[in-house]
């Protein structure tokens, strides 16, 4: 499976980011640069849809990890794969 960080813009003003195969290395690099672009241009409700995203990397959890220290002033909901670890879980 390849990899791929799409970022969607939904009809509520949501932006849903979705990960389908392997967030590591320069993927997830750019995943979260393209992330932090798109708060910075407002957007505070986040769908992080992970159901087709089938491992992680210390870069592929720091995504996570620097939505955890957003300290609540984003809304973000997960959707986890199949493949959740622990890290994910802490975020629900």
């Amino acid at each position: 499976m390849n990899t791929a960080v799409t970022f969607e813009y939904q009809t509520n003003g949501s932006v849903k980011m979705k990960v389908t195969g392997k967030l590591i290395g320069h993927k997830a690099r750019n995943g979260l640069d393209l992330l932090k672009s798109v708060v910075e241009q407002g957007h505070r409700d986040i769908i992080l849809d992970l159901r087709e995203c089938t491992s992680t990397d210390s870069l592929g959890d720091a995504i996570l990890e620097w939505i955890h220290t957003q300290n609540g002033s984003l809304s973000v909901n997960v959707m986890k794969s199949i493949f959740s670890t622990n890290v994910i879980s802490a975020f629900n």
